[in-house]
């Protein structure tokens, strides 16, 4: 009889602890929908270039364009950027060289040309910048062979910006 008391203690303190051991220990399983926007960094350039003249151009002349390159059109630029400046010249059949200055707070400062353009220049992000640029090109008046006559320039400027990780 005692054996048979302790055997039905024993199974029953076994079956209670299964029993409260299932009951108390927590399982959480949590779901949940939402939805979210999300932002995405987006680049920002813009050039803006001022008047080119068709005026006579001889020996010995040289013209001006200027022009902006900007960080912002209808919103500003979200990312660190770096750019070069490429002139192309498109219909040329005169011989002309050029150089870019860069014009910005009133100071006249030569970019040097690499591999890529002129430059590299650093575009901001987060605030509003307008760099303003000038190219001056310049036909050399010992060059000046009656072959040029009736002859023109085209020429288009490029921007080639690279995001800065």
């Amino acid at each position: 009889m005692k054996k048979k008391l302790e055997f039905l203690i024993l199974a029953f303190i076994i079956i209670s602890s299964i029993y409260f051991m299932n009951t108390t220990t927590s399982r959480y399983l949590s779901q949940v929908n939402s939805v979210s926007d999300l932002d995405v960094a987006i680049p920002q350039i813009s050039m803006d270039v001022g008047e080119v003249t068709n005026n006579l151009m001889l020996p010995g002349d040289s013209r001006e364009v200027e022009f902006y390159v900007k960080n912002y059109d209808t919103r500003v630029n979200d990312v660190l950027m770096e750019y070069y400046i490429n002139v192309d010249f498109i219909d040329s059949t005169i011989p002309v060289s050029y150089k870019i200055y860069d014009i910005t707070d009133n100071s006249e400062t030569l970019l040097s040309q690499t591999s890529n353009g002129f430059g590299p220049i650093t575009l901001k992000y987060g605030t509003e910048e307008d760099r303003h640029f000038k190219i001056i090109f310049t036909w050399d008046e010992k060059d000046n062979s009656t072959s040029y006559a009736g002859k023109q320039f085209s020429f288009k400027i490029e921007v080639n910006a690279t995001q800065e990780v």
